[in-house]
Parts: structure tokens; C-alpha cells; sequence
């Protein structure tokens, strides 16, 4: 039987894994060698990048590398996320990588309010506990916590307010994940106001290697005179 998916509803971490053994060690070295882009949020205490939106890399351009992530990460976890929610016109909107341990809770907040649902997928690539920070989310004034296993999955509509809880362990307690945000294909195209308050749509692309030019020094013609 698919999962519902719409506006407030919510999955708790999956009995079954998500990927295969195979696709996972993909996914854990996919991102421990790809430059994602940098959020424009400025965060300094938390790793979040962004690696795909609207099936364009966001990040660092290897295209070997994003080529073979594609064929082997990226299709299995669309035709997952359509099989499992029942669902064909599912797209793809973001794909973000987080490594965020907080010794404080984040703000609790929206990725949208468009009026219409996101489907956030958070699969875990650490176990995900009290210990590092769990995903809390507020329906009604009641809290709820997400935790789950290394490769075991929940989803939650991104416009339930939530917040990424703090975490009860030591500073640098890993905390790896992939966030997928999928969108039906007969949603409204996001309006220019909403566009720019999603993260993800304003990460900025790395440029690596390069610096920006300095600025010849320009003599004054300013005369200085002494007081009397």
C-alpha cells in the first residue's frame, strides 16, 4: 500500500533501509569528495551544501563524477520515492548534504508556504539519534521527534514548522544526511518571492581556485593642511 503524501503529513524512520550496501558506499563517497555549493545563509557552525537543483549540480562540476552518481544514486532514489509514495508525477526539486551537529536547536521554521505540499526525504548516513540532534517537528503545539537508523528513512512535508533538534553529544558527533525534496509535476512553478526564501534555490555555485581581483591603488588628491 503507498504512503499518502500532502499537506502535514509525516512518515517516522522506515523499517527498510534505502539503498542497497552498493549505492550507499556511493553515496558516502560521492559526498565526501564533492564540492557542494555553499549555502548564501552564511551558516558557520554547520556543514550544508547544495548538490543538485532542478536537475542542474549546484556544486563543484565533475562531470565522471556526477555521471556516475546519477546512474547510481539519483535514479534509484526517484523510482523509490514514486514506488514508495505511489505517485509518478514526483519530481526531483533539490538534493542537499548536511553534516549539522548543534549544541542548540536550530529556528523553528518553513522550507515553503505555498499552500502546496513538499515532500522532504531525509536519509540518514549516520544513525540518527538524541545524540547528534534528531528533526523535531510542531503539529499543533505537539512535538514530534524523528529518529532513524543509518540508511533508514522519513519524510515530513517541508511546510510543517520543524527544526533540527540540539544535539547531547560531544562537538564534531557526525551527522551526514541527504535531503531530497520532491514536488508534483501539476504543483503551481514557484513564484519569484518564494524561490528566493528557499535555501536551496540560493546556493551559490564554488569557485574554486579563483579570487577575486584586487583593486589598483588609486593616489589621493586630498591636501592636508595643519591647524594653527
Amino acid at each position: 500500500m503507498a504512503q499518502d503524501f500532502g499537506p502535514g503529513l509525516y512518515t517516522e524512520a522506515s523499517t527498510l533501509p534505502f539503498f542497497s550496501e552498493a549505492q550507499l558506499l556511493q553515496a558516502d563517497d560521492f559526498v565526501a569528495t564533492y564540492a557542494c555549493a555553499k549555502n548564501s545563509l552564511g551558516y558557520s557552525k554547520r556543514v550544508l551544501g547544495g548538490i543538485l537543483f532542478n536537475g542542474t549540480f549546484v556544486g563543484s562540476p565533475m562531470p565522471s563524477l556526477e555521471a556516475s552518481f546519477t546512474h547510481g544514486v539519483l535514479a534509484p532514489l526517484l523510482s523509490r520515492i514514486r514506488t514508495v509514495f505511489g505517485d509518478e508525477t514526483l519530481q526531483l526539486l533539490s538534493l542537499e548534504y548536511t553534516n549539522q551537529c548543534f549544541k542548540q536547536k536550530s529556528a523553528w521554521h518553513k522550507d515553503m508556504n505555498d499552500g502546496f505540499p513538499y515532500l522532504n526525504i531525509f536519509i540518514p548516513l549516520d544513525d540518527l539519534s538524541a545524540e547528534n540532534g534528531m528533526t523535531i517537528l510542531k503539529i499543533e503545539g505537539n512535538k514530534i521527534e524523528l529518529k532513524a537508523s543509518r540508511n533508514h528513512w522519513y519524510s515530513f512535508d517541508g511546510n510543517i514548522t520543524h527544526c533540527a533538534g540540539a544535539g547531547t553529544g560531544k562537538a564534531g558527533t557526525p551527522r551526514r544526511a541527504l535531503m531530497a525534496v520532491f514536488r508534483r509535476a501539476g504543483d503551481p512553478t514557484l513564484c519569484s518571492l518564494s524561490t528566493a526564501n528557499y535555501k536551496t534555490v540560493i546556493t551559490k555555485r564554488l569557485n574554486k581556485g579563483k579570487k577575486r581581483p584586487i583593486k589598483a591603488t588609486v593616489p589621493t588628491t586630498r591636501v592636508l593642511r595643519s591647524r594653527k
